[in-house]
């Protein structure tokens, strides 16, 4: 008589052990409990806004020189500069740049502006210039994610 319970008992026991440890992979885009999707990193650079790019213009003494009192671009406002013809000051060094627009929406590597911050321009000086403090490689980041995403949701 035990060794009929018992029999039973043992064997339910065993399945109840596969059927745990044969649980099937997820299906495709599921992921389990071990496997969750990290977490942004905190020191990874986001996006500035729009009025963070004006407060940054003006906090690198840009719109000094870059107002609408000058032959030049207005850079007291960052919306003004999309899609803007680079070289369109009179005396602008930049008249022959390769990159054609102050801003273009989606394309930092293409911006003017961006490229005369990072440096990396075909035309004039790096800016900013007249003493003040050249931008962080943060600011410089941030700057390209935010033309890079201007656009994204016309």
């Amino acid at each position: 008589m035990l060794r009929s319970f018992l029999l039973p008992l043992v064997a339910f026991c065993l399945l109840s052990a596969c059927s745990s440890a044969t649980t099937p992979p997820p299906t495709r885009g599921e992921t389990t409990p071990s496997e969750e999707p990290p977490t942004p990193d905190e020191d990874t650079p986001k996006p500035f806004t729009a009025a963070e790019v004006d407060a940054l213009f003006q906090r690198g003494d840009c719109v000094r020189c870059h107002n609408a009192k000058n032959d030049g671009p207005d850079m007291r406002s960052v919306a003004e500069l999309a899609n803007m013809p680079s070289g369109s000051r009179k005396n602008s060094d930049c008249k022959e740049s390769r990159f054609r627009f102050l801003i273009v929406p989606g394309d930092h590597e293409g911006s003017l502006v961006w490229r005369k911050v990072a440096g990396s321009h075909d035309c004039g000086e790096s800016m900013p210039k007249g003493g003040a403090a050249p931008f962080t490689r943060v600011e410089i980041e941030r700057l390209a994610l935010y033309i890079d995403r201007l656009g994204a949701y016309e």
